[in-house]
């Protein structure tokens, strides 16, 4: 058959070679965790993450978020951080499998001598970590779940750190874990 008439098939089909190499781009920048950071409003990446989260909740569990109303603008990557989020989303969800509160809140941090920054952090109220696995949770694949795969902490880690930022941990067996990704604050110019 003649190419000619298959004109409107080959576009077709090079829109979605083009489309699938968009995607693979961004996976590798993901998974190399290289920033494009871009003026972002925090609080609303967060609203727009949770407003999907509500089709992923259950009845036994609440997420709430605490958004710092004068929390400003900065430079972040909102990939990166949209998908940590969604992550440390998904942990929290599965350490309370009988149900509890998700708290998302966000912060500035100013003054006591450490440089300004902003913090996003998630607490959940599940079974929490004893020293043990706290001390190896952002190994790279190391996990407690039988279907985990042991990056979502790592990914995080890798995040804060590509933003100049740290992730902390603190967690208590039975009263649940708090996740902080703190980044300093680099204002929109």
């Amino acid at each position: 058959r003649s190419l000619d008439q298959q004109g409107e098939f080959l576009s077709l089909m090079l829109e979605q070679v083009e489309r699938t190499g968009r995607v693979v781009e961004a996976y590798q920048r993901l998974a190399s965790v290289q920033p494009v950071k871009v003026s972002t409003s925090l609080n609303a990446l967060v609203e727009g993450v949770l407003g999907m989260q509500r089709f992923a909740s259950t009845p036994q569990i609440s997420v709430r978020a605490r958004l710092e109303p004068a929390l400003p603008s900065c430079e972040l990557d909102e990939e990166l951080l949209r998908t940590t989020l969604e992550n440390l989303l998904r942990n929290a969800f599965d350490a309370m499998p009988s149900g509890g509160c998700i708290t998302v809140q966000t912060s500035l941090m100013v003054g006591s001598g450490a440089a300004p920054g902003v913090a996003l952090s998630v607490c959940d109220e599940g079974t929490g970590m004893d020293a043990r696995i706290l001390a190896r949770a952002t190994d790279q694949f190391f996990t407690t779940k039988a279907t985990g795969s042991g990056l979502g902490l790592n990914f995080a880690e890798r995040v804060a750190r590509a933003h100049q930022g740290r992730l902390e941990l603190s967690s208590q067996v039975g009263r649940g874990t708090t996740v902080r990704l703190w980044m300093p604050l680099q204002p929109v110019c």
